[in-house]
């Protein structure tokens, strides 16, 4: 649904305004980001720029907030937000259509809707009772004829938000100008690789949430790109810190988009000693066959190339949708070879800022809804061995952003404008030739090891702020 934004346009003139000074130090950050390839970190938990943000970036961009598993009957909902202050309601309404309304109720404007997940007959406000059916009409006022005599109840429906479920993936906007397709642009085609290869679709376990004190861009940025940081920071979770194993995790390919979207897909000179090269991808021919055979129909030729190539895919859908299919040992496990290389997993996380320096942690393991329920409990657990809230792998990478978030609201980042360079992988030239679309806003750089699709992260949020 459509809304007249020009008092929105009209806010953003005053934030503008408002701002001004700052805009004009982030547009010397931008400057200075694609001159020299430098980040200044005074403004990544900055208070003032918390604000532009909220503002600018998050009312205009496409947000991931909910999978179609998670509400499968009507009336089923859940509640998520679009960045720090927008509650919204998930809900399937009587005809199975997902619907996503503004949390608040269109009499007093208080919260309607407080516990995470449920199933509702109606939706009732609890101060003054106004009713309202899961397709977000009113249909009950309490007193409507002692106290307003004939009410127009048409006026006050619930306040229905634009959203687009993308093969069960459910995405809303507040304020984006463009289309979900032309948001996502041709990361179409390589998100398409991973929500797209099965029939029957996904199923998303229920989700954890957790409060955490980092800045939400220093998690978008670790997924967006970074796999210089697994042989140092993951070293005693995997062991493997030698050359082959630095040699699996540099190669394949990363694909840069310019609109701040990134996929990459790892193992393309890694094949061999940990991998042979029957057990790609990702060791689903050992676990699961019905995946290969499942995105062979389902999967273009090229596609299901590439998907074949990959022991390890991950991304992340700008602003803060981040994803990884890889497979992981689990040490109690005893099975015979090859299944004690490992099993496959898949976990999706949505990373929202409360404040500029806590962030809400929404963390999901998925699988395939018709996957054998051995593979579904063994892939679980190897995802909360890894990646859970006590995971061997995330609790890694999460007390590093709480660090680098209080480094960088240090005085002396205002003092010596410090700057740190995103220059790994310059040298690499982007393929001109590939399998998948490419263009002047999609690069594929043929290695895991560049931080291009992290300047184009950093790039896409300062356009947002500035522009």
């Amino acid at each position: 649904m459509r809304i007249d934004t020009s008092y929105y346009n009209e806010l953003i003139e005053k934030i503008n305004e408002k701002y001004s000074n700052e805009i004009e130090k982030l547009r010397e950050v931008r400057d200075t980001l694609r001159s020299e390839g430098k980040l200044e970190m005074w403004w990544i938990a900055d208070h003032e720029v918390f604000e532009i943000e909220k503002f600018k970036l998050w009312p205009r961009t496409w947000v991931f907030l909910a999978h179609e598993s998670e509400i499968p009957n009507p009336g089923d909902y859940v509640i998520r937000s679009i960045g720090p202050s927008d509650s919204v309601i998930v809900i399937r309404d009587e005809e199975y259509n997902i619907r996503v309304f503004l949390n608040l109720c269109t009499h007093r404007g208080l919260q309607l809707v407080k516990t995470d997940k449920g199933n509702l007959r109606f939706i009732t406000c609890p101060y003054h009772g106004w009713t309202f059916r899961r397709n977000g009409k009113l249909v009950g006022v309490p007193l409507e004829e002692i106290g307003y005599g004939k009410l127009n109840k048409e006026e006050y429906n619930l306040i229905e938000i634009e959203s687009k479920n993308y093969y069960g993936f459910i995405f809303a906007t507040l304020a984006s100008k463009e289309s979900l397709e032309d948001y996502l642009g041709e990361i179409r085609w390589y998100f398409d690789i991973l929500v797209r290869r099965n029939s029957n679709g996904y199923q998303f376990y229920p989700v954890e949430r957790r409060l955490i004190k980092f800045n939400w861009k220093l998690g978008a940025d670790s997924f967006v790109h970074d796999v210089y940081h697994f042989v140092i920071t993951h070293r005693s979770a995997t062991n493997l810190y030698s050359f082959e194993y630095v040699k699996n995790i540099i190669s394949g390919y990363q694909i840069a988009s310019k609109k701040g979207h990134n996929m990459r897909f790892l193992g393309k000179d890694g094949r061999g000693k940990d991998i042979p090269i029957d057990f790609y991808p990702i060791l689903y021919p050992v676990w699961n066959m019905k995946v290969i055979e499942e995105a062979k129909n389902n999967l273009n030729k090229h596609q299901f190339e590439l998907f074949s190539l990959a022991y390890h895919i991950s991304g992340f859908i700008f602003p803060n949708l981040g994803f990884f299919n890889g497979y992981r040992k689990l040490p109690d496990i005893n099975v015979e070879y090859p299944k004690s290389l490992g099993i496959p997993h898949i976990s999706f996380r949505v990373i929202r800022p409360v404040s500029p320096d806590t962030t809400e942690y929404l963390n999901w393991f998925v699988v395939e809804k018709d996957a054998p329920e051995e593979f579904k409990e063994l892939s679980h657990r190897t995802f909360m061995n890894g990646f859970g809230a006590g995971g061997v792998v995330e609790t890694d990478d999460i007390e590093h952003w709480i660090n680098i978030t209080k480094g960088s609201q240090s005085v002396a980042n205002y003092i010596f404008r410090i700057k740190f360079p995103y220059k790994l992988g310059e040298h690499l030239m982007s393929l001109k030739d590939f399998l998948g679309p490419h263009n002047e806003d999609l690069e594929i750089i043929p290695s895991g090891l560049t931080e291009k699709s992290a300047r184009f992260m950093w790039l896409k949020v300062l356009d947002y702020l500035i522009d």
